[in-house]
């Protein structure tokens, strides 16, 4: 398989407004398996187990964060309660 493929941007004829500064720009893209596009993982095959691995990981590292306040002895039950429910 491929790895690089050439691409070559084209203007469109076919628009309305036509713009006389076009410029083509030609670059050669990678082909991945799978890749994170605002902050969402997107496959090839159209699979949501990257995006709910991503997903899961992000609110572990949240959680893991939030970890000493949660333990903290100076902060009363009912504040550390509240914050706990505000992640769950």
């Amino acid at each position: 398989m491929e790895k690089v493929r050439p691409w070559c941007g084209q203007p469109s004829d076919r628009g309305r407004l036509k713009n006389r500064n076009s410029v083509c720009v030609c670059a050669k893209l990678e082909l991945v398996d799978k890749f994170c596009y605002l902050g969402d993982m997107l496959s090839v095959d159209g699979d949501a187990d990257a995006a709910v691995e991503a997903r899961i990981r992000i609110g572990w590292n949240k959680f893991r964060q939030l970890v000493p306040l949660l333990t903290n002895k100076d902060l009363s039950f009912i504040m550390r309660g509240r914050l706990y429910s505000s992640c769950v």
